[in-house]
């Protein structure tokens, strides 16, 4: 989402944009790029042959200030390529403009010292604590 036209100065937007993707199925990168707006995807489902690990959940440039960016997806959409294994969450967080080797130094110039999501009802924080 850009802009609308009573945005004379080209920044942040007051209203979200929401999407339902219940019809996108097979989508392999949900991309939030330049938004100026909070951006909530719901319904996302995958195709019978994907598995949930080979999807790409993006947010690159957005304007600086209140920009959101929410992806929820189908619970039953939701599954592991071994039933027998335990599941895991994997988040990759990097600077792209900080010319920095990403194996070395991934967070290049960000201020990043950890993560908080929910899960099952429960508030998790996963925190770096060496910054503590």
């Amino acid at each position: 989402m850009q802009a609308n036209a009573s945005d004379s100065t080209n920044n942040n937007m007051n209203n979200a944009v929401q999407i339902d993707a219940q019809r996108m199925v097979g989508v392999n990168r949900w991309e939030s790029n330049n938004s100026r707006a909070d951006l909530i995807v719901e319904d996302v489902r995958i195709a019978d042959s994907q598995i949930t690990k080979n999807i790409t959940v993006a947010m690159v440039e957005t304007d600086p200030g209140n920009v959101d960016y929410a992806l929820y997806f189908n619970q039953f959409s939701l599954r592991n390529a071994n039933s027998t294994s335990a599941s895991t969450v994997s988040f990759k967080l990097r600077d792209g403009l900080a010319g920095v080797d990403p194996v070395t130094n991934p967070f290049g110039n960000l201020s990043v010292n950890g993560v908080a999501f929910k899960l099952g009802g429960t508030n998790l924080l996963i925190q770096d604590n060496a910054t503590l």
